[in-house]
């Protein structure tokens, strides 16, 4: 079987929206791109996490799609 993912790359991003009630957040990149972390992505408490909090992207990518991996807090 073929690993699907072609690339991993880290990205930084700013926490844009928090929805704790879902166990979800949004966080924003340099290039404007929006991205989904959720209790399973993210290395830490999803309490901890608030808007204009910075984060370390762990990026999955292949062709048609990338997906957030892991999702670490930045002091």
């Amino acid at each position: 079987m073929q690993n699907a993912f072609e690339s991993t790359s880290t990205l930084d991003a700013t926490v844009e929206e928090l929805l704790p009630k879902l166990g979800v957040a949004f966080v924003v990149d340099g290039a404007a791109q929006s991205w989904g972390v959720s209790r399973s992505t993210l290395s830490g408490p999803l309490e901890a996490l608030a808007p204009g909090r910075r984060v370390r992207l762990l990026i999955q990518s292949n062709q048609s799609y990338s997906v957030v991996r892991e999702c670490r807090l930045m002091e």
